[in-house]
């Protein structure tokens, strides 16, 4: 399996290889190039296609064993000076790999006449989309894979970014505004009460982030924290809507 990480640079160059000869065509003979649209499409898509087979193949063993596999070539070592540079794959890597050469393939595919042909505006809508849907779905599902209290916040405002993106694609840029802000208040409010927690777990774990701010370990704190349960409980309710808390303004 080694032997198949040492060419996981090909994820992101190989598909890249088609949007370089493309430019270069567009440049050079722009007519002859816009004739062959068709080719351009079917090929990148292909390409596309190798790299999702060949993401899954590395994404397996990633996902069952949690294992980190980095490589690091040395380009010019001179005495006590060497350049290094390298990739480094993780299960983390592996599904962005995967959901973005899937989505990518999608794009391809069903929107081909919208990109070359369509008006500018149904073309960013769909390179929108695409990323709003992508930061949604995969910052609400890291976030409820997480152990750590702290990343579990942070992942789920990763979600809430993308809602951020989708009213600002759609040129509501007040309502944008309006949930970032609103949105910061409550998730700073769990962030402070997350920190009150973990200072709280310290005088039982010690100082340890790994104990300390592992939600696995959490439970019973309302009887030793009862104003932390009380803000962290309002922020939470903010977040999800409840009326007639800021966020459920702009969810409306």
């Amino acid at each position: 399996m080694e032997h198949t990480y040492q060419y996981a640079w090909i994820i992101p160059f190989l598909p890249f290889s088609i949007p370089m000869l493309l430019g270069v065509g567009l440049l050079l003979f722009p007519k002859a190039t816009k004739h062959l649209r068709r080719m351009w499409s079917f090929t990148s898509v292909l390409l596309l296609s190798i790299v999702m087979t060949f993401s899954v193949n590395l994404s397996i063993p990633q996902i069952k064993s949690s294992s980190i596999y980095q490589y690091v070539w040395s380009w010019t070592i001179n005495n006590d000076f060497s350049l290094e540079f390298g990739y480094l794959i993780d299960p983390l890597t592996s599904i962005m790999s995967i959901l973005i050469t899937t989505v990518g393939i999608m794009v391809l595919i069903y929107s081909d006449n919208y990109m070359f042909l369509g008006p500018t505006p149904i073309s960013a809508l769909i390179h929108a989309a695409t990323m709003v849907l992508i930061t949604i779905l995969l910052g609400a599902t890291l976030a409820l894979a997480q152990k750590d209290i702290k990343r579990s916040l942070a992942y789920s405002t990763m979600s809430q970014l993308g809602y951020m993106m989708l009213a600002l694609g759609m040129g509501s840029y007040r309502a944008a505004l309006f949930h970032l802000i609103t949105h910061a208040y409550s998730k700073a409010l769990l962030f402070l009460g997350s920190g009150s927690i973990i200072h709280s777990m310290e005088a039982i774990v010690g100082y340890s982030p790994d104990k300390s701010q592992n939600m696995v370990l959490m439970g019973g704190l309302t009887k030793h924290v009862p104003i932390t349960k009380n803000t962290f409980l309002l922020g939470t309710l903010s977040l999800c809507g409840i009326p007639p808390l800021a966020c459920f303004l702009v969810q409306r």
